[in-house]
């Protein structure tokens, strides 16, 4: 078998490691995805493009090489269930990257796979679709699938620039973390649970698939197998070691990324250094054809456990298939038809270091021994810290699940917690990782590999192996101890699950009793609801029957509290407590909760019957009762009117009422009602004949006494205003305007308009009048404020004729005397207190055309 054709790795892609499942799938497929959810761009374009590398050789001659792209294969492999949905890559993994909330998430596994020699291109696409399909059939996911050519890489050495490249194709093939389901629109939506890989144990034997380890070795080994079915007999590969397969050969350490680059570039390491160590000694095996003894190292398990599960069988181991291998502990022994070999199970260093010819190889091969040594050591340490984790995850939680349980295992919880925090792996751990860059010094720098420095390095080793001695004492101390109390609390919860689920049952029909009580409490309310109802409408007023049916809805308040008070009682019963007598009293109890539920459920039902009856009675009647009574309502006075009528109304049961009857009564109190109508009507005209004879003669004599209110108020103003005038006519005739020494029409024309200017203000100064008289008044004002006007211009044009001599301006001297007593007896007087102004304007004129006039009288010298 071709052992080095052979590669599969399987590893979660998880948020934990701050991974995302976009980048690796952008990566995988070189192209440019966005993280939807961060906005981050993810460009790996650059894989799937060609490139140009520059190179020189020895005579410096430089050449130019294209390289061709890197992803040379990318598709989208869904399982069969699935296999009609359309899928796009980037919305696809966004979707991954929301549905997974948790902070640790895993988000997809990506294995990935070397193509073995021996395959062309199509040969290579062929087998790892059917290995990526078969893979999303059996877990029901997406699959992205890429394939990568050799990675191709340049060394510098001697000013030369050299082309490095592994005939290395390989292919990255990412499973989803959730199964993908068709959607009836060729859409997708994913489970609400994570796929195979998070599946308990249990789950995945149901489902006819192998434990977790189990289903790993599958993965691998369906590679070998359909890549065999492709391969020629010389270049099949195989997943198993060397001691599986029984060669004869020590196996080497997997080289990581990072190693494998530097060994291509010219640099070595540790690591590089012991498989070329494993090299020697193969060959220095085969050539003395001596055989591995593993003195129990590189432990092997081919048993596989045929487990069944619900009718399916299943191969199922727990252990790994294989240890890791230390060199100092590995001999070899001689075959036994070579019986002139002297040495007999002989350490395979020591003989191999006593043959070497060179301090040289012999330093190398002890540096390798080293490292065989610190990588065993190292995983035992990681066993042990694991085991460490593991049992301070389960004691986390286990001491109150025990207490929960009523088991008091205080003292051996104690024991196995301090035994935990006194096992010894970190420091040790990291003295490893110094002790591995000290071995990395002693290769690069071998004056430093003194026999000095080896004693002082491998006393340091023997002090980290005493140490996981000592852990491993402790654990073969704590670990029994801690199965026990798990086995204990195992078989307690077998007992208590059970326990506490018949406990659950209960609380449930309990809760179902009290529900059925709750229930009788509420239709005993609707039961006098609905009797009072039938009472209202006067159907029944039997209290016997409300009385029998009422009492359906009782309960026995003491045997409910007494079976809640049992269940209470068992609830505190712990694990180690149950027996055939608990079981005895969870079966009374489950039997008595069942007889009252079931009278309960007997009487409710009766008496539900009963509230359906009643109720169905009342919405038959009751809208014919209403009806009866808005018909009383509604026409009283008619239906009065006729007692054989009425007394059949008021008197029929509310159970013989029916339409008929009621649209008979209806249509006689209709006929009674238009009778009445008539005869209200011809006793109405009459009463409304002498109404309007009355109102007509009402109002002709409240007419006739406004119209004699009228002429009252029209002859006491008219008095006012003549007496009024007297007055007026009176102070004028005292002031005297005929006294003046002018013409008569002018001191008329001054008498008259002084008369009128006292008018029109004692009228604008009346009040109290009333409407009529109000009405008479202001035309009285406007007609004065007329005559006013006229009498001023009267009064001024008489005045203007008169001469501007002594005369004239004596006149006016008398008239504002005259005027100037009329202001004496009526100081509101505006038209007189407008005029006196206007007078001493005209003799101020009268007297200066005077002066002017006498000025000029002599004659000049």
């Amino acid at each position: 078998m071709n052992r080095q054709g052979y590669h599969v790795s399987v590893s979660p892609v998880s948020k934990g490691k701050d991974d995302s499942v976009i980048a690796k799938s952008a990566y995988n497929s070189g192209s440019k995805l966005v993280d939807k959810k961060t906005n981050k761009t993810h460009d790996y374009g650059s894989k799937s493009a060609e490139k140009t590398i520059k190179l020189i050789d020895k005579d410096g001659n430089e050449t130019e090489k294209n390289i061709k792209k890197n992803v040379s294969y990318s598709t989208l492999i869904l399982p069969k269930k699935a296999s009609a949905v359309e899928v796009e890559r980037e919305q696809f993994w966004n979707d991954i990257e929301l549905i997974e909330k948790s902070k640790k998430a895993q988000l997809g596994v990506e294995i990935d796979v070397m193509f073995p020699i021996g395959l062309d291109k199509n040969q290579r696409i062929k087998l790892v679709k059917k290995y990526s399909q078969t893979l999303a059939d059996r877990y029901n996911v997406l699959v992205d699938l890429n394939i990568h050519k050799p990675h191709t890489h340049t060394q510098k050495k001697d000013g030369q620039i050299l082309e490095i490249t592994k005939d290395n194709h390989h292919a990255h093939i990412l499973l989803s973390s959730r199964e993908i389901l068709a959607n009836d629109d060729n859409g997708y939506s994913l489970s609400k649970r994570k796929n195979w890989s998070l599946w308990a144990t249990s789950e995945r034997l149901s489902k006819g698939l192998n434990g977790r380890g189990d289903e790993l070795a599958y993965q691998r080994s369906l590679w070998a197998n359909l890549a065999n079915e492709m391969l020629p007999e010389n270049l099949k590969i195989t997943d198993k070691s060397y001691r599986e397969q029984g060669v004869n050969q020590l196996p080497k350490m997997k080289l990581g990324k990072s190693l494998y680059k530097d060994i291509l570039k010219g640099k070595k390491s540790v690591i590089n250094e012991y498989n070329e160590t494993i090299d020697d000694l193969n060959n220095y095996i085969k050539e003395n054809d001596l055989e591995i003894d593993y003195n129990d190292q590189g432990r092997i398990d081919d048993v596989v456990n045929i487990q069944e599960f619900k009718g399916v069988k299943v191969g199922y181991k727990k252990r790994k298939p294989f240890a890791s291998i230390d060199l100092n502990k590995i001999a070899f022994k001689v075959p036994v038809n070579e019986l002139q070999k002297e040495q007999d199970d002989a350490n395979i260093l020591d003989s191999f270091m006593s043959l070497a010819n060179d301090i040289e190889t012999k330093k190398k091969t002890e540096r390798s021994a080293l490292l065989s040594r610190i990588n065993t050591l190292q995983d035992t340490l990681s066993e042990q810290s694991k085991k460490v984790i593991t049992l301070n995850k389960i004691y986390q939680t286990l001491p109150q699940k025990l207490a929960d349980l009523g088991v008091d295992r205080e003292d051996d919880i104690k024991i196995i917690k301090s035994g935990a925090s006194s096992i010894k792996t970190f420091d040790e751990n990291e003295a490893i990782k110094q002790s591995v860059k000290l071995l990395d010094q002693f290769r690069q720098d071998e004056t430093k590999q003194t026999t000095q420095s080896v004693l002082e390095f491998k006393q340091h080793l023997d002090f980290i192996e005493k140490q996981t001695q000592n852990n491993k004492l402790l654990l073969n101390k704590i670990v029994p101890l801690n199965n026990e109390l798990v086995a204990n609390f195992k078989e307690l919860e077998t007992l208590n699950k059970p326990y506490q689920k018949l406990l659950v049952k209960v609380a449930k029909e309990l809760d179902k009793v009290n529900n059925l009580v709750i229930e009788k409490e509420m239709n005993e309310d609707k039961w006098i609801d609905a009797f009072n109802n039938l009472v209202d409408i006067k159907v029944t007023d039997n209290m016997q029957t409300f009385e029998k049916f009422k009492a359906l809805a009782d309960y026995d308040v003491d045997a409910l509290k007494e079976l809640e008070r049992t269940h209470d009682q068992l609830k505190q019963i712990k694990a180690h407590q149950i027996d055939d007598k608990v079981q005895q009293q969870f079966d009374n109890l489950v039997q008595s909760i069942s007889d009252y539920k079931d009278k309960t459920d007997t009487d409710l039902k009766a008496l539900k019957l009963q509230i359906n009856t009643s109720n169905k009675t009342y919405q038959r009647l009751e809208p014919l009762y209403t009806q009866r009574l808005e018909l009383l309502d509604q026409s009283a006075a008619v239906i009065e009117q006729d007692d054989d009528l009425y007394d059949e109304i008021t008197t029929t049961k509310t159970t013989q009422l029916n339409a008929d009857r009621l649209n008979e009564w209806r249509e006689r109190t209709h006929q009674l009602h238009t009778q009445l109508i008539r005869y209200s009507e011809q006793v109405e005209r009459e009463q409304e004949a002498k109404r309007q004879a009355e109102a007509a003669a009402e109002k002709l004599a409240a007419q006739r006494r406004q119209d004699q209110e009228k002429e009252q108020e029209i002859k006491a103003y008219k008095d006012r205003i003549n007496d009024f005038f007297n007055r007026v006519d009176k102070v004028i005739i005292e002031i005297d305007f005929k006294g003046i020494d002018a013409p008569d029409l002018l001191t008329d024309s001054a008498k008259k308009l002084a008369i009128t200017a006292m008018m029109q203000d004692g009228y604008k100064r009346a009040d109290k009048l009333t409407d009529a008289q109000q009405a008479l008044h202001d035309d009285l004002i406007n007609n004065t404020s007329k005559t006013l006007e006229n009498d001023v211009k009267a009064f001024n044009d008489h005045l203007d004729k008169l001469p501007n001599n002594k005369q004239k301006i004596e006149v006016i001297e008398q008239l504002n005397v005259k005027f100037n007593e009329v202001l004496e007896k009526q100081s509101s007087n505006e038209t007189i207190t407008a005029l006196v102004p206007q007078l001493e304007q005209i003799q101020n004129t009268a007297q200066q055309a005077l002066d002017r006039a006498n000025s000029y009288s002599s004659p000049r010298p």
